[in-house]
């Protein structure tokens, strides 16, 4: 199954947050939820699907790290759309 010349294939990048209770889960940080109108504890995941006609198939996700806690969890910060760009859209390109 491929896809048909001409058909338009979309990658949709999102991001969402995971809520948790404990404060020493792998990139965990304190975020302003806009739904609920408070600031929570999560991760906030950068996600990613596919998207030609009536398929639609999730593909890849990363964590965004704040730039406040990179170095509690020893990594290099990225912005969300660096994320999105990195670490999903080259491995599509």
């Amino acid at each position: 199954m491929g896809v048909e010349n001409g058909k338009r294939v979309l990658v949709v990048i999102d991001d969402t947050y995971e809520e948790k209770k404990g404060k020493n889960t792998f990139g965990v940080g304190k975020f302003w939820d806009h739904k609920t109108k408070r600031y929570i504890w999560a991760n906030n995941i950068v996600t990613s699907a596919i998207q030609c006609g009536k398929q639609f198939i999730p593909y890849k996700t990363g964590i965004y790290v704040k730039e406040d806690d990179v170095k509690k969890w020893n990594v290099k910060f990225r912005k969300k759309h660096e994320i999105a760009y990195e670490e999903i859209l080259l491995h599509i390109l």
